[in-house]
Parts: structure tokens; sequence; C-alpha cells
């Protein structure tokens, strides 16, 4: 009766944990004015419900807690939380850490003993009874690749941008001998080879070639994440010259070979981005890679799999906000060895980024809305107002608006152009969801940015990003 009961609490916490992740998207579903205080206090509510239930679950490993512990991770923090509040209970960082430790424990478990400092037990195997059935036994390792590489690419990410060693990867000794990045860079030069005639002689975009391009070219963007963070680990824990330096060789090689390799076919999908469905309009422009949408020839479905796993995974803005991040990373150690010799990346990577967020605005997406209590219809939004990953969108927001201040500080910007772009980023955050004290907190650092412009006093420091 206690495993039971122990399923049924798992089972609702992950069913909780979806309602909340999706709930900041309420706003664009119901837009009556007289709905706006109770969604607010009903993204608060859950917010709090799942924070709270999330320990009862913590030690109980399975996919689904793991699952759970990743979705709150990325639920923006509610405005009507304070940070008192905020500060006690579970972190969102921590709770990366905790899935990824599920992940771990799930990949090893095995019949045999377990000492962890106070306690000796067997590990028991429930799944052991049923992997007599070899096509049970075949889909559940199938799908166990593809969970380890959505568990990858958060451990990635959460060592890059909350500076933390990662829990499933090597770091600056050895990461490139692993398995998994040696994949990823096997599987990005057999694609390069088999699409050398695409770039020679051009290609007309598809929905199928189009998707094959942009799930490709997400795996080579998670390897670029994973040197940015390599990178920012041997600036932060101080490793001599040699170390940062031939981590920076590696980290402008992953540039360049998404330049040589993905930039050409991205540029292609970008021409006929109009006559292609809004799905795909979407995976380009946030690149949203989709295992169904897969059919590779010259490529086993295995290895492909394996490393585009169906965690809606960007990679256009990604893939440039990593980079402005490692950039942003060199400023702040003082680098300028290194960081003069990107001053023409970090003038592209803006403008490309800059140019996502318009792509973002003025292309829009068909979903449903709800009128009353019965009739459903639908509207139109534009494609960053339903971006799943919107703490990024900020970040791009406030790295851009931190290098255009400097811009205009220079004489690079004049004033008019210096507005149009600012307002640009101004009308990004409010599309994105205003339930979220992220998104909030940007438009305030905004606000005040200009009031600062415009009535210099005293130096009010370097905004944090």
């Amino acid at each position: 009766q206690a495993d039971v009961e122990k399923e049924r609490q798992i089972d609702r916490c992950l069913s909780q944990a979806i309602q909340t992740f999706s709930a900041r998207w309420l706003p664009l579903i119901f837009q009556s004015p007289l709905h706006k205080a109770a969604q607010t206090e009903l993204i608060e509510s859950l917010w709090r419900g799942l924070r709270k239930d999330l320990i009862k679950i913590i030690n109980w490993p399975c996919y689904r807690s793991m699952l759970s512990l990743f979705l709150f991770a990325m639920v923006p923090i509610p405005v009507g939380i304070s940070e008192e509040e905020e500060d006690n209970g579970i972190p969102a960082q921590f709770c990366v850490q905790a899935a990824l430790q599920h992940v771990q424990h799930l990949r090893a478990r095995q019949r045999s003993l377990e000492f962890n400092g106070s306690k000796v037990c067997l590990i028991s195997d429930r799944v052991a009874i049923m992997t007599s059935l070899d096509q049970f036994q075949i889909n559940f390792m199938s799908m166990e690749s593809i969970i380890y590489w959505a568990a990858l690419t958060y451990d990635t990410s959460s060592s890059l941008t909350f500076n933390t060693k990662s829990l499933l990867s090597s770091g600056l000794l050895g990461w490139e001998s692993e398995s998994s990045w040696r994949l990823v860079k096997t599987c990005t030069d057999i694609f390069h080879n088999q699409t050398e005639d695409w770039r020679l002689r051009g290609v007309i975009a598809t929905e199928e070639n189009a998707n094959q391009i942009i799930a490709a070219a997400s795996a080579w963007k998670l390897r670029v994440w994973k040197v940015a963070a390599v990178l920012k680990e041997a600036l932060r824990e101080g490793h001599d010259d040699d170390a940062v330096h031939r981590v920076y060789t590696s980290a402008v090689d992953a540039i360049k070979q998404f330049n040589v390799t993905y930039r050409p076919l991205l540029v292609a999908c970008e021409r006929r981005i109009q006559f292609l469905s809004q799905h795909t309009k979407l995976r380009w422009c946030e690149f949203f890679p989709t295992i169904q949408l897969l059919h590779q020839d010259h490529l086993s479905q295995d290895n492909w799999t394996n490393f585009c796993c169906p965690t809606q995974d960007e990679v256009m803005l990604h893939y440039h906000l990593c980079i402005l991040i490692m950039i942003d990373a060199m400023e702040s150690a003082k680098r300028t060895d290194i960081l003069d010799q990107l001053i023409i990346t970090r003038s592209e990577v803006e403008g490309s980024t800059m140019n996502c967020l318009v792509f973002g605005l003025s292309n829009h997406f068909t979903i449903p809305q709800r009128k009353g209590e019965t009739e459903d219809t639908f509207i139109t939004v534009p494609l960053v107002a339903i971006d799943p990953y919107p703490h990024h969108v900020v970040a791009a927001v406030r790295l851009l608006w931190l290098g255009m201040e400097r811009d205009y500080e220079t004489g690079k910007l004049d004033l008019g152009t210096l507005e149009n772009l600012q307002s640009i980023l101004l009308q990004t955050l409010d599309l994105l969801p205003q339930t979220s004290r992220s998104v909030r907190n940007a438009k305030e650092q905004a606000r005040l940015s200009v009031l600062h412009r415009d009535n210099p006093g005293p130096e009010i420091g370097r905004a944090q990003v």
C-alpha cells in the first residue's frame, strides 16, 4: 500500500509540474481583463504548491520525479514571490542538480549492494522482471538514451548559466575524450560530408530537409555550449594560460565548424522560411528539433535519436546567446588578450541575435483561445510570445542592451539607432510572460538605463545579467 501511495504521489507531482510550467501562457488563452487577477493568483499558487510537494519526491529516483524537478527549474519565478519567500525553499539550481543525480542513479541501477555512508542496502530493480521481453527492452533503452541526452542538455546549460561543474560530463580535464561529445563530432563530420553538394550547388529548403538541417545543427549547438562552459570554468578556477588558450582554441574551432557546416544551410532555410509551415518557422527561430521529423538516409536513426532529444532544444537563439555569455565571461575576467580577437565575432553575434528577436516579433503562430465557458477560437501571436525558455530571451535582451550602451558610449551608434534597437528589445520583453519576475526586473533595469542616459549622474555600476 505504501508503494501504491508513493506512485500516486509521483504522478500527482508530475501533473502539477506540467500545469505549473504551462500556466505562464494562460494570459494568451484567456485575454479578458476579468481573468488577469485570477490568473496571477493561480500561477503563484501553483508555483508554491509544486515547490512544497517536490520535497516529497526528491528522494524517489524515477524518470517522472526527474522530469518534475526539471520542469520546476524552468518555471519563471512569479512576480508575487518575494526574494525572502524564494530563499525559504528549494531553488531552481538545486532541482536541476537533484534531477541530474536521479539520471545518474537510474542509469547505474543494478542488483548490488549500495553503501551511502549511513546504511547498506540492496538496490531493487523493478524493470528487471520485464526485460525478458526483447521489444520492451529495446524500446526502453532507446527512450533511456533520449532521456540521457535531454539531461545532458540541461546539465550543459546549467553549468554555463549557473557557473557550476557538470555532473554528467567531465570539465576542462577530459571532456573531449568522452563518448557523448565524440559522437556529436562524428555525426557532424558525417553530416558535413553528406551535405557537401547542398553547400556547393545550393538547396531548396523543404519541410523535410529544413527540419533535418535544424536537428543536425541543434546537436552541434550543444557542443558549442559545452566548450563555452569549459572556458568559463578555466577562467573561473584560475587555470594556467596554456589551459585557457587550449579551450579558447576549441571554442573558436567549434564556432568555425558551425559557420562552415551549418550556417550556409540555415541561410538557405531562412530564404524560404515564409514558404514553410508555422512549426518549421518556430523551429528555425528557436530551433525546436523533433525526433519524428528526422529521416536521415546517411545516418542510422539510432545515432540521431541519441543526440536530438525531444526537449525542444533551442539552437539559433541559444547558439548566439552562448557566444555572448562566453564573451561576457572573458570581459568579466578582464582577459583582453583573447577578448580582442573576438571583436568581429561579437559584432556578428549581436547582429544575429537581434535578427532572431526581430524574426520572433514579426512572424506569428496560431494558437487556440478560449472565449467564455465553451466557445473556442484561434488567434495568432508572435513566436517570441510562446518561447518555452523566456529566461534565455531575457538574458539575450540584457546582453544586447549592454552591448548597445557600450557602442553608444564609444560613438559606434547614434542616439536614433540606439533608441530604435532598444524599442525592439522592449517589445520583446512586453511579449514575454508578464507574470515572470525576471521579465519584470529586466523591464525595470531597462527603464532605469534610459533614465540614466537621459539624466546622467553618478555611475550606477554594471548591470547584472
